[in-house]
């Protein structure tokens, strides 16, 4: 899995990225981009998020394939804000089905924060990875 993770930041940095294949339990999404082809497991309980690390401005895809998915969902909804502590700047996104139980959806990384995300169906069931949401650091772009 890591080794997946490192090759697709690379690829997409490069701008050589044409399909990437995320398979979870049998299922398998494809996206367009550029020459090679990438296949992984989705991260964690179902929630992939690329380019990471995540850079302030640039523009986010988050695919989900979580437990709303499992349980039969129709529609899911990305909630998102800017942590740490109580979440800035919340939205919530409609996720499009990219495949059978897979959805996917693009937003724009703020100035800095951290991205803090959780997932809802049109019920409001809840999928919050079991209280603890799913985080990423918003870095400024500079090398340290």
């Amino acid at each position: 899995m890591r080794l997946f993770a490192d090759a697709v930041r690379k690829a997409v940095r490069k701008r050589a990225l044409r399909d990437v294949e995320l398979a979870e339990l049998g299922t398998t999404i494809s996206e367009t981009k550029t020459p090679e082809v990438l296949t992984a497991s989705f991260a964690g309980e179902g929630v992939y998020v690329t380019p990471t690390p995540v850079t302030a401005g640039e523009e986010v895809q988050v695919w989900y394939s979580g437990l709303l998915s499992k349980s039969g969902a129709k529609k899911v909804f990305l909630h998102s804000g800017v942590g740490p502590g109580a979440w800035q700047q919340i939205k919530t996104t409609p996720m499009v089905e990219s495949s059978p139980g897979v959805f996917k959806c693009s937003i724009r990384a703020a100035d800095g924060g951290r991205l803090e995300m959780c997932f809802h169906d049109d019920a409001y069931n809840w999928d919050n990875n079991n209280g603890r949401n799913w985080s990423y650091t918003i870095h400024n772009g500079y090398l340290q």
